[in-house]
């Protein structure tokens, strides 16, 4: 009988250490799945930037363009009414020199 006792006694240990390194193994389960969780939010958020990113970047790109455009429209004005300016300088210039 003190065999019997021993080996239950031994069995009992036993499942009390199984039954521990299974609720470190549940834990440690838990744990990787709030890391997953976490690794899943981080790359949709990732994605969300990237997205923003790209619609930035476009809208950077026609800005630019546009501002490119207006800027040639107004160095184009500008040279269009000086050049007008000095034409009508010079033509009331000779004008002037022609009644005298």
């Amino acid at each position: 009988m003190d065999d019997s006792g021993a080996i239950l006694c031994q069995i009992s240990s036993l499942k009390d250490m199984l039954d521990q390194v299974n609720e470190e193994i549940e834990a440690n389960i838990r744990i990787t799945r709030e890391i997953e969780s976490e690794i899943v939010k981080c790359t949709e958020f990732e994605a969300a930037l990237a997205a923003r990113e790209s619609d930035l970047t476009k809208t950077f790109y026609f800005s630019q363009f546009e501002i490119n455009g207006l800027l040639s429209v107004a160095c184009n004005s500008f040279y269009y009414f000086f050049y007008l300016f000095c034409f009508n300088f010079i033509y009331l210039y000779v004008f002037q020199k022609m009644r005298r």
